[in-house]
């Protein structure tokens, strides 16, 4: 059983008995219903078991997020207890409260970590990879600037190859960038430094990480991998795909309009046909 270790009193009936709550202090109701309720600087403590756990922290930290994208979700153990902060924030939801994943208790994440440094080491493979053919195709580049007679074969296009030219060598910093991060987070707990004042108050730029403690370092090496992934490694290909689409703009002659057309037409098509092949983890897998 999932429990809310904080909730204040609530004479209210349950709104949903799908997504029935309990509390030490107050009636049954639903997450809805306890927001409702959360006043700022108040935290809601979940001590219970999957997968019920997760999609309460879920429910909580992507509460009223219609027009911004989706927090992932939290990926929690058998057994664990989530704190969850809310704040004011007047972006956020309809109520003006922003809720952020404070911290985590498991009971033996050692072995969880190990695991994500091994994904950590696949990841900078990848990333190894591409920023070396994105380095070779760069060379290509540049050699095709710099000599103007190919310069001036291009015409009117010229702009397309500079302009990838630009985008390509972005992505190639952006991907040694991320291979750089990821060789931090394989540095051993031992060697972890400490800074003074880190832990009084959660910055702008630490908003995003749980406290540790209590957290484990598993987490602390899952947030940090996910967001330099999502940053770093993902801009990259985006800006890889956008410096190739120019340079088939430059070679293969379509007009404008009909390139900008292809352009969108595959893009959606592709997004659809990931989108419906994409693995499901979960309860739902």
């Amino acid at each position: 059983m999932t429990r809310i270790l904080w909730a204040s009193s609530s004479d209210r009936p349950p709104m949903d008995p799908k997504t029935e709550l309990t509390g030490p202090s107050r009636q049954p109701g639903t997450v809805e219903d306890l927001r409702q309720e959360i006043s700022e600087g108040r935290s809601v403590l979940l001590v219970g078991h999957q997968p019920q756990l997760s999609l309460l922290a879920d429910e909580f930290l992507n509460h009223g997020r219609h027009l911004r994208p989706r927090r992932p979700p939290v990926p929690l153990g058998r057994a664990d207890v989530v704190c969850i902060a809310f704040k004011v924030d007047s972006c956020a939801d309809k109520d003006g409260s922003r809720a952020e994943l404070q911290w985590t208790i498991s009971y033996d994440d050692s072995k969880a970590a190990d695991q994500v440094r091994e994904k950590i080491q696949r990841k900078m493979d990848t990333a190894k990879l591409l920023s070396g053919a994105l380095t070779f195709g760069l060379t290509v580049i540049f050699g095709i600037l710099l000599k103007q007679d190919q310069l001036q074969a291009l015409g009117s296009r010229t702009w397309s190859v500079q302009a990838a030219a630009v985008v390509l060598l972005l992505a190639a910093v952006l991907y040694f960038a991320t291979l750089y991060a990821y060789d931090s987070l394989l540095m051993p707990e031992r060697f972890w430094g400490e800074q003074r004042g880190a832990g009084e108050v959660r910055s702008l730029r630490r908003s995003w990480r749980v406290a540790r403690p209590p957290s484990s370092a598993a987490w602390v090496l899952y947030q940090n991998m996910m967001r330099v992934w999502r940053y770093l490694f993902a801009t990259a290909t985006v800006l890889t795909a956008s410096g190739i689409a120019l340079l088939g703009y430059g070679a293969l002659g379509f007009p404008a309009w009909l390139a900008i057309v292809l352009v969108l037409g595959l893009s959606a098509i592709v997004r659809a046909w990931t989108w419906w092949f994409w693995p499901l983890l979960g309860t739902q897998d």
